[in-house]
């Protein structure tokens, strides 16, 4: 155990021990015992000399006049005692000289031993075999914050974070008792006196076998906020790398794949670990018409240049998308590249909404419609070819100018309420109006106009389609004459139908009263041929008034009708079978329906319908008794009514004829009739806004369907 003491105890003990040393000697001299009592001079002397090396002869020159004086003060015979004083003043000098020497080479020793512990760059502590602190460099007291009087003489043990006792106590033990393994270097914490942690390099080494130990630490704590920042950026950029929609990789020098985020399972169908085991992968999944532009990039990539191009790709399920590859080579000091660093962005949408944008633009410059885009203030802005031929103005000539151009003076005045509706984000659709051409004419047209939005829905302007209608009103001009002049017709034609059907029924009824009254008082009066003029005479008159009869129920079909109203068509048809009665009893018929619905319909008419439509089924019956059914339902925005029969069917290509007025298909003889019965039924399902038709094979009967429209209670033709 070395002994330390500071300059003043060691100014104290050697300044103790010269009057220990005198009072002894002058105790000696006066009672003439010289032998060894002087001899304590060499106590003062070699302290002195060991600890003040250069001061240490002078004081063993004061030490040794000292004793020669009290030799001559004291000594019983000073003549012979001065010799024998001389002799051991010389052997002061002597070994206080010796012993100087040898403190000034220590003292050297020592600087250079301090001047190293305390400037290694390194905190350095020297424990003892129980790994207590025996002495601290600087270094050690500034990294703990602890001054060397609160750490020498505690474990060292006391130091270190909780977690690591343990560790470093078998460290220490072992290693001071030459057992066990001791790692040249090993990264711990120490607590340091404001109770924070610093992070150290430890290095442990024994002085000797139960000796002790020197350990020293580099405070390495800005090295692991280092590695912790960088282990952090590290999974930052990966979090980042493995989130963003691209495709990042690396490759080396041979273009092997090194690195490729997780994102390729998402756009290639193939995951990373796929491509670092087949490093071709890459190139192989490029579509077979696009690599001649991918070996184009690879000599760019040797040439150290950075790249860019689109290319198509073969996902593993075999779909085919647009990719964007983009990347930059890295040289080393050779200028050779030693890696490449790169993206692939998916833009298949991208393409498609290109190539969307293209063939709409194509459909829009090869459009016969005037296309027009303007700003909110009226400014046009994109003009196409259909507008050229249109207004004969070129694109040139009107982008940039105000869409007034193309009104008329009494339109002008459309604009801003047109504006004021796009503004709204409104939509204008079929609005027709006129326009003014280069040359002057003016144009009819028919517009539609839009908002144009950006993505925030803001509107930015308007697009119009516009279509030249001038051939179009020209036509309804003249459909409209037309039907004026049908109108009028068709009124003549009713009217006359109606006067002659009214004004004939009485020279008729009295032609056909004398006919009979003839029949009746000459029949079989006359020869034969009297009696077959007369009965000719009589039917033809017969017939005639029917004919009337059904040509005056034609004409009042739409002349006579009442207005729609509710009706029930099942008790309706219940109306019809009590005024068929006789004819369904004669022919043993069976009539059926399904439950019927309420319309709005004039019921007279409807009546008709179902009368004519049953009276035909039991009419045209085969060699079965007649069986009808009549049904109805919910058809769209209709009621679909069918009346189906088990006749002798119709050929197909009567279907159309058999609505036609007067037409027959048989004669009368066969069945009694004047053919307008259907012809009637159109007209009035006409004029209810239904259709009517047929659907029949001969021998298999026949279905007549019509329709009655769903109306509101008060709604009508």
């Amino acid at each position: 155990m070395i002994l330390r003491f500071t300059s003043g105890q060691q100014r104290f003990i050697i300044l103790l021990s010269s009057l220990l040393a005198f009072f002894a000697n002058v105790l000696a001299l006066s009672s003439d015992i010289t032998t060894i009592l002087p001899h304590l001079f060499y106590i003062p002397i070699i302290l002195a000399s060991y600890w003040y090396p250069r001061r240490g002869v002078g004081f063993t020159a004061v030490l040794s006049v000292a004793y020669l004086a009290l030799v001559l003060l004291l000594a019983a015979d000073p003549a012979s005692a001065l010799t024998a004083a001389f002799a051991r003043v010389m052997v002061f000098l002597v070994v206080s000289g010796v012993i100087a020497g040898l403190a000034s080479s220590l003292m050297r020793e020592e600087k250079r031993y301090r001047d190293i512990f305390e400037h290694t760059g390194s905190a350095t502590a020297i424990l003892d075999k129980d790994a207590r602190i025996r002495e601290t460099n600087n270094e050690m007291k500034k990294i703990l914050d602890y001054p060397a009087n609160e750490m020498q003489g505690r474990n060292l043990t006391d130091f270190l974070a909780e977690s690591e006792t343990s560790r470093f106590s078998s460290y220490f033990s072992g290693c001071a008792q030459g057992r066990g393994f001791v790692p040249d270097q090993v990264e711990t914490q120490f607590v340091r006196g404001d109770g924070t942690c610093v992070d150290v390099l430890l290095t442990i080494a024994c002085t000797g076998e139960n000796e002790g130990l020197v350990v020293s630490f580099l405070d390495i704590t800005e090295k692991k906020n280092a590695e912790r920042s960088l282990r952090e950026a590290r999974i930052f950029a990966e979090t980042i790398i493995a989130n963003v929609p691209e495709v990042v990789y690396s490759l080396d020098r041979s273009l092997h794949p090194t690195y490729i985020s997780p994102k390729s399972r998402d756009l290639f169908g193939y995951g990373p670990d796929e491509f670092m085991d087949h490093p071709d992968l890459w190139e192989q999944i490029v579509h077979e018409d696009d690599r001649s532009a991918v070996r184009h990039v690879i000599d760019r990539i040797h040439e150290g240049r950075p790249y860019a191009f689109e290319v198509r790709v073969v996902r593993k399920d075999g779909e085919v998308r647009w990719v964007h590859n983009s990347g930059s080579p890295t040289r080393d000091a050779s200028g050779a590249v030693m890696r490449v660093d790169g993206s692939f962005t998916d833009i298949t949408d991208r393409r498609r909404a290109e190539e969307e944008r293209l063939f709409l633009a194509s459909i829009v410059e090869s459009s016969d419609a005037t296309i027009i885009g303007k700003t909110l203030d009226g400014t046009i802005v994109s003009w196409n070819r259909g507008a050229e031929r249109n207004t004969g103005y070129r694109a040139e000539e009107v982008i940039g100018k105000n869409i007034s151009l193309l009104m008329p003076e009494d339109r002008k005045d459309e604009m801003e309420m047109i504006l004021d509706r796009i503004r709204r984000g409104e939509r204008v659709e079929n609005f027709e109006t006129q326009r003014v051409r280069k040359d002057g004419s003016i144009m009819d047209v028919s517009l539609t106009i839009s908002p144009i939005t950006n993505s925030a829905g803001e509107v930015l302007g308007a697009s119009s389609i516009g279509r030249d209608i001038t051939e179009r009103k020209k036509a309804e001009a003249r459909l409209r004459s037309y039907a004026r002049d049908l109108k009028l017709r068709n009124e003549e034609l009713e009217q006359f139908a109606y006067v002659a059907s009214h004004d004939l029924q009485e020279p008729l009824r009295m032609v056909a009263s004398y006919v009979q009254l003839l029949k009746r008082r000459y029949e079989g009066r006359l020869d034969e041929d009297a009696d077959e003029f007369i009965h000719y005479a009589v039917d033809g008159a017969s017939r005639m008034q029917l004919l009337i009869n059904d040509l005056l129920a034609f004409s009042r079909v739409s002349t006579r009708g009442k207005p729609f109203a509710e009706t029930d068509t099942e008790v309706l048809l219940e109306q019809t079978l009590r005024n068929l009665k006789i004819q369904i009893e004669e022919h043993g018929a069976v009539v059926t329906h399904d439950p019927l619905p309420v319309v709005m319909a004039d019921s007279s008419q409807l009546f008709q319908v179902f009368q004519n439509l049953i009276s035909n089924a039991i009419k045209f019956h085969g060699a079965e008794p007649p069986r009808v059914h009549v049904t109805a339902g919910q058809s769209g925005e209709e009621w679909l009514f069918t009346v189906k029969d088990n006749g002798i069917g119709i050929e197909p290509h009567y279907f159309d004829r058999i609505f036609v007025i007067f037409q027959r298909l048989h004669s009368k003889a066969e069945y009694p009739g004047t053919g307008i019965g259907l012809a009637i039924c159109k007209r009035i399902i006409e004029r209810h806004g239904g259709r009517i038709w047929v659907a029949s094979e001969p021998g298999e009967g026949s279905t007549f369907f019509f329709t009655i429209p769903i109306r509101e209670v008060g709604d009508h033709l």
